[in-house]
């Protein structure tokens, strides 16, 4: 038995990476040995655990880490881990999120703005068909 077996590892940017633990929990009355364990993504590391011994109502815990991408976008990867005595893998889910310091919802705008000529007025029109005006001009800024 793992927990968790999903492991949200949050928001993360660009290239970072971000790090959760995971515990084994061996319910029997018997020792097992972990004896496999593996990734779906090279974007994903784990501590090393195969061998490890975990006694019978005992816990073995271990690391993995997530490298997130170098564009924005959810990451995902299943760690999957046989213990001795287990007729299949354990299946752990990994995710997170790489977004920029600012992340805007939805991620893109469909608006797009003109600047009128003779008064320096800006405009905005979106694809919805509503529009807006603003009489914000760089020679006299708008007072906090």
């Amino acid at each position: 038995m793992a927990s968790p077996l999903n492991l949200d590892l949050g928001f993360l940017r660009p290239n970072q990476k971000a790090v959760g633990t995971i515990t084994l929990r061996n319910t029997g009355s018997e020792p097992v040995r972990v004896l496999a364990e593996t990734h779906s993504c090279k974007c994903t590391t784990t501590t090393d655990i195969v061998g490890k011994e975990i006694p019978a109502g005992g816990t073995a815990t271990f690391d993995t880490t997530l490298e997130g991408a170098p564009v924005p976008g959810v990451r995902t990867s299943t760690i999957r881990v046989l213990v001795e005595g287990s007729p299949a893998p354990i299946e752990i889910k990994v995710k997170g999120e790489v977004s920029q310091a600012v992340r805007a919802i939805p991620a893109y705008s469909t608006a797009s703005a003109a600047r009128n000529s003779a008064d320096g007025s800006w405009s905005r029109a979106s694809t919805s068909g509503h529009s807006a005006s603003s009489r914000r001009t760089a020679r006299s800024p708008r007072s906090a």
